[in-house]
């Protein structure tokens, strides 16, 4: 995860926040009930900010509070053998402590899918709805969230903001199929891992007859391939059709995932590959002054992320201002950013956490 904290000491030339992490695992060995006291009054300070920066980003928190329809995360599930490939072979879960399953998720690395803070509602591309989480972030959770300039319901924001530049429609059945759990040849399923997790970090994996069958009677609309597939070109045709499949979801989804995060974030972590879309992202954002539905029509017109990028870019070259837009950008959403971390650190500081 990116510390919004840890980065900009780095920038101004103070790179130990020691006394920061301190904190936090001070707050952690705490007792419930203080945790508990401690992030109710960060969060009261927080809403009280006279920050208008942040009075923006909390009203729009609002908006989202009110305007996405949230619904309860589904279990782990996994394509039925006895559907898709006549009962030749069984599936069943890993134990969550499995060495296999542990060595799935360090080469796969769900967590890099996910927003970089801690989170109990996310933005499901299949049904357009936000995913309710059972599990909520701890109480040292979201003082990691705050420390680092995560408001509150900040999860609830940038799903939001997926749902407003979500215009694509036709990739619901894909996000759904890719959604799926992760399973082996050996009919093993790893709760933890989804298709999408294996195939977005381009390493090798395992193709079963289940799953790619199943992306061809739901996405292809194709049912003449049975289990066992025999290896043959017709085979490595249907795999070339998921992994393209599987592309034209990904671009999409990181398109819209990463928008949403740097609107509240300009400074939040991307995969390495996608740097160059920072800029582009945040010029976009600033051109269209913040407003979600004016970003969404940016988006719609494009089409596709590719095409984004050659508009904007040609933007670009017609605004000799465009430097100065996205500092300005940056400079709002750090003063918003700054004024979290600050009440979490005035709290902290009160209750003798924070000593420096």
């Amino acid at each position: 995860m990116f510390s919004v904290l840890i980065a900009v000491l780095t920038c101004v030339g103070w790179q130990d926040a020691t006394p920061v992490d301190s904190a936090l695992e001070a707050f952690a060995g705490a007792p419930d009930e203080l945790q508990q006291s401690i992030i109710q009054e960060i969060e009261r300070k927080i809403q009280e900010s006279e920050s208008p920066e942040l009075k923006r980003l909390v009203d729009l928190g609002k908006e989202a509070d009110r305007k996405l329809k949230r619904v309860d995360a589904p279990e782990p599930h996994f394509y039925d053998p006895a559907v898709y490939a006549r009962g030749l072979v069984t599936r069943s879960w890993a134990g969550e402590d499995d060495e296999q399953h542990r060595f799935f998720q360090t080469v796969f690395q769900p967590l890099k899918n996910e927003p970089p803070f801690f989170l109990q509602v996310q933005y499901d591309f299949a049904d357009d709805v936000g995913w309710h989480r059972a599990t909520a972030p701890s109480a040292r959770d979201r003082l990691w969230n705050y420390l680092n300039g995560y408001m509150p319901g900040a999860d609830l924001l940038v799903a939001y903001a997926s749902k407003q530049l979500d215009f694509e429609k036709r990739f619901d059945v894909a996000a759904d199929h890719f959604a799926h759990a992760y399973c082996d040849l050996e009919g093993v399923a790893y709760s933890r891992v989804t298709l999408y997790d294996a195939l977005a970090s381009g390493e090798g994996i395992d193709m079963p007859d289940v799953d790619v069958i199943a992306y061809a009677r739901r996405i292809l609309r194709d049912r003449s391939y049975v289990s066992p597939i025999p290896a043959s070109a017709r085979r490595q045709k249907l795999y070339d059709e998921v992994k393209k499949g599987f592309l034209e979801y990904y671009q999409h989804r990181t398109w819209v995932e990463e928008a949403s995060v740097l609107y509240l974030n300009p400074w939040a972590e991307l995969r390495s590959e996608h740097e160059p879309i920072r800029e582009r992202l945040l010029y976009a954002i600033a051109l269209d002054e913040g407003d979600l539905s004016q970003l969404r029509k940016r988006f719609q017109k494009a089409g596709s992320r590719d095409r984004f990028i050659k508009q904007i870019d040609k933007a670009y070259l017609e605004d000799d201002g465009y430097q100065l837009r996205i500092s300005e950008l940056r400079q709002d959403r750090s003063r918003a950013l700054w004024a979290v971390a600050i009440a979490a650190q005035e709290v902290l500081r009160v209750h003798g956490f924070l000593k420096d």
